[in-house]
């Protein structure tokens, strides 16, 4: 559903470090930033957003929300980005910070 707006902290918060910061920081930092509701509704918004030709994969266990995290960053790499809705945060303090300790240099070099 390209040129869609959605509020969700979480996905925007995934959505615009992607690129920025490697899989384990991102799923690090939202792990113990986001409730598992937030990671669960997030992943939902998601898949149902891609349509029809991605299956949802629901998660059981331990570590399910680490699971779903990566979930989330795997569909929105493969999603091309213009097909993909755009995700913006209604409290831009939920958003967590990102210090430099996360931030994989290799990554900027190539922006």
């Amino acid at each position: 559903m390209a040129g869609q707006v959605i509020i969700n902290e979480y996905l925007t918060f995934i959505q615009n470090k992607i690129d920025l910061l490697d899989e384990l920081s991102i799923v690090q930092i939202c792990a113990t930033n986001f409730t598992e509701t937030e990671v669960e509704t997030g992943k939902s918004i998601l898949y149902q957003s891609c349509g029809d030709k991605v299956r949802i994969v629901h998660r059981k266990g331990d570590d399910k929300k680490k699971r779903n995290i990566r979930d989330t960053i795997k569909l929105l790499k493969e999603v091309d980005h213009d097909v993909q809705p755009t995700f913006v945060a209604r409290d831009l303090n939920r958003l967590p910070p990102v210090s430099f300790d996360y931030v994989d240099v290799t990554r900027l070099l190539k922006i």
